[in-house]
């Protein structure tokens, strides 16, 4: 009964043994089957990243060659955009500049850079830089130039008519240098002013000065406009013309010219109405009838005369005395005993002078020691002036 019991207790022990045994090798087996899934998983997504790699590296080297096109056409479609933002953003400066070019004389040419490109009346384009301009006409002096273009600029010239530069030239007189007593001297007689002494010695170098007053002529082809109040023939004298309208003349006259006109000094003036170192002595300038020698009040018919068609001084000088006084360079200022060389008047002043009378004066006024003067912008159709100048 009881090795029954055993037995069976034994048969049971073996039989749960091998069950369990059993038991135990499904657990391994099925953690291991789970270790390999995993494992396999593992596997895999490293497979397919590496794959994925290589693929993404194969797309990047290799460039289908049906692309290419397309690429180099991306590639210069963002060069332009480039190229159009710098050009938008740094603006190149321009390659030419309009240049309006005017003259005084309608039918004139104009030369650039020693090339014929039109009329001396129009507008052009020129490079940026420096450039040469001509103007030329037939009658006229050529006017020369250079220019700097940096930007849209209009340029004026004037051209003078050829033969009255030479006629300047022609016309001026050089007057040799000496002394003389200036101011009421014994042949100015007895109606002499009180400006007009205490007579002192003056002692001049050699200058120039010019035979005729300027005419109505050659102050239109430098200043563009003639103020006279008589007209009609271009040979008469220029005047209601002030000091100052004489200096923006001369400042004008010597830009188109290249030379140095100016106006007289009162000493000048009147030692070449004198005669200068040929004087005989008159009471005007070259006699001693007024009539002989100048256009005043008893012979003008109240108006100016063409210059010259009066007798000349010892010098050669026309108008000395009457048609039209003249302004000189000086500030008006008193005499003194004292003896001068090269005298230019005052320092200072208010007034300036002129000399000489004209066609409305008495003679006592074209004597040639009369001495007048006025504010520097009076102007009166019996002034203009004459030329002087150191050297031609």
């Amino acid at each position: 009964m009881l090795l029954l019991i055993g037995g069976l207790t034994n048969a049971q022990t073996i039989k749960r043994s091998k069950q369990k045994t059993e038991q135990t090798q499904k657990s391994n087996t099925t953690k291991n089957n789970k270790k390999t899934s995993k494992s396999t998983k593992v596997d895999k997504q490293k497979s397919n990243s590496s794959t994925s790699a290589k693929g993404k590296a194969t797309q990047k080297r290799e460039k289908p060659s049906d692309d290419m096109s397309t690429y180099s056409s991306r590639s210069n479609s963002s060069s332009i955009s480039s190229q159009s933002t710098e050009s938008t953003t740094r603006p190149t400066a321009p390659t030419t500049y309009p240049i309006t070019i005017t003259c005084n004389v309608n039918n004139a040419s104009l030369f650039v850079d020693g090339k014929l490109v039109g009329s001396a009346n129009g507008s052009y384009n020129l490079t940026p830089g420096m450039h040469s301009v001509a103007i030329k006409c037939s009658g006229y002096n050529d006017r020369s130039a250079i220019i700097n273009v940096t930007s849209s600029t209009a340029y004026h010239y004037d051209l003078v008519q050829a033969i009255d530069i030479r006629r300047i030239r022609d016309n001026m007189v050089l007057i040799h240098g000496g002394s003389f007593k200036m101011g009421a001297t014994r042949e100015q007689g007895g109606g002499t002013g009180k400006n007009e002494k205490p007579t002192h010695k003056v002692t001049l170098s050699d200058y120039y000065i010019c035979k005729y007053e300027v005419t109505q002529e050659l102050w239109q082809a430098v200043m563009g406009t003639n103020p006279s109040y008589f007209t009609g023939s271009s040979r008469l004298p220029v005047e209601c013309v002030s000091w100052e309208d004489c200096q923006e003349f001369l400042r004008k006259f010597n830009a188109l010219t290249g030379m140095h006109y100016r106006l007289p000094t009162e000493a000048e003036w009147e030692y070449a109405a004198r005669g200068g170192n040929r004087s005989s002595g008159y009471k005007y300038a070259g006699a001693k009838d007024l009539a002989s020698v100048a256009w005043y009040d008893r012979n003008s018919g109240s108006m100016t005369h063409s210059v010259g068609t009066k007798s000349p001084n010892e010098l050669g000088l026309y108008d000395m005395s009457g048609n039209v006084a003249e302004w000189c360079q000086d500030w008006y200022g008193g005499y003194t005993n004292n003896s001068l060389t090269n005298p230019t008047g005052p320092f200072s002043g208010t007034t300036r002078v002129f000399r000489g009378g004209s066609w409305n004066d008495a003679a006592t006024y074209c004597r040639i020691a009369n001495r007048l003067d006025n504010d520097p912008s009076y102007s009166y159709f019996g002034i203009g002036l004459r030329l002087a100048a150191d050297s031609l």
